[in-house]
């Protein structure tokens, strides 16, 4: 298993932790669990560009607040079966 981490603010990275950028997440997690504080910058920035660069089949575990994702860019990709799909 290899474990991916992005941050907003500069770090090393430590125990087989990998810093990585949300773009290159998206791209090759099978799953991924965001945890980010709701904030104006943070507002939105899970939408329909990172959804259509996820891995096929991504399973996207949300646990801070809904206003992180784009609900609309987030329904399209399941109807899509870019994300949540048993592939």
């Amino acid at each position: 298993m290899n474990i991916m981490v992005n941050r907003r603010t500069a770090w090393e990275g430590e125990r087989g932790l990998a810093a990585a950028g949300i773009d290159e997440i998206f791209a090759t997690a099978d799953r991924l669990v965001i945890a980010a504080q709701l904030t104006v910058e943070t507002e939105g920035m899970i939408g329909a560009d990172l959804f259509r660069a996820a891995k096929p089949g991504l399973h996207l575990v949300n646990i801070s607040r809904g206003g992180l994702i784009d609900q609309e860019a987030l329904v399209a990709a399941i109807v899509a079966g870019d994300i949540g799909s048993s592939t």
